[in-house]
């Protein structure tokens, strides 16, 4: 019935998005970086690294569909700091902090800052996968927000005077605000569904060892 209806377009939605996203992983630890960077790769995701915040910013081009995973303590600009800049340029990217300094304030204070969710290391493949997957859905609905405002505001523009006065767009009312842009909020973590190949796993992710073989453990 339509339960199943839903479930079927949420599991399309979930595998079109994997095959055209782009991850970013923010970490200065190169060990972190591989380890990610293989896994995510072979769940089909495109991936591409930075060792700062600073040089993610300079490289940064947008992109259809995408969410960055960011370690919080890093040399210079901090994840805190980035997450600030990315929501200060109104980037439809959202962010997932992970991390092993994790505590609660940090964890609070992230959320506020607009992140996506915060997972402290080591943490399981599978609920990774499923924050990541839940972090494009979001994402893709704030790129929505964004375009349909921008479309309001050219449409708005367009108009002469009068006609702005026709449709009752003569401006702002005394005590009133403007336009606004879109204001991301944080969504309910509700259960996700994965693409059907991503079973159940209670491996957790580790840097890789010694021999460049993914450290899972159980």
């Amino acid at each position: 019935g339509g339960q199943s209806g839903r479930g079927l377009s949420f599991h399309l939605a979930v595998c079109t998005m994997t095959n055209q996203a782009t991850l970013f992983v923010i970490d200065d630890d190169p060990a972190v970086r591989d380890s990610l960077t293989h896994m995510l790769e072979q769940e089909g995701f495109a991936v591409q690294t930075f060792d700062s915040a600073e040089a993610f910013l300079a490289n940064y081009r947008a992109v259809a569909h995408g969410c960055a995973i960011v370690d919080s303590r890093m040399p210079g600009m901090t994840g805190m700091q980035l997450q600030e800049e990315i929501s200060r340029r109104g980037l439809a990217l959202p962010v997932i902090f992970l991390t092993g300094h994790g505590d609660i304030p940090t964890t609070v204070q992230a959320m506020r800052a607009g992140a996506f969710d915060f997972l402290t290391k080591p943490v399981a493949v599978q609920a990774l996968l499923d924050t990541v997957h839940k972090a494009l859905l979001e994402g893709a609905k704030l790129q929505s927000q964004i375009a349909a405002n921008q479309t309001a505001v050219a449409s708005l523009q367009s108009l002469t005077p009068r006609e702005r006065r026709s449709h009752g767009h003569g401006g702002p009312r005394p005590g009133q605000q403007g336009d606004r842009a879109p204001t991301w909020h944080q969504p309910s973590n509700g259960g996700a569904t994965s693409c059907k190949r991503h079973e159940q796993s209670r491996r957790r992710f580790a840097p890789r060892s010694a021999t460049g073989r993914p450290n899972v453990a159980d």
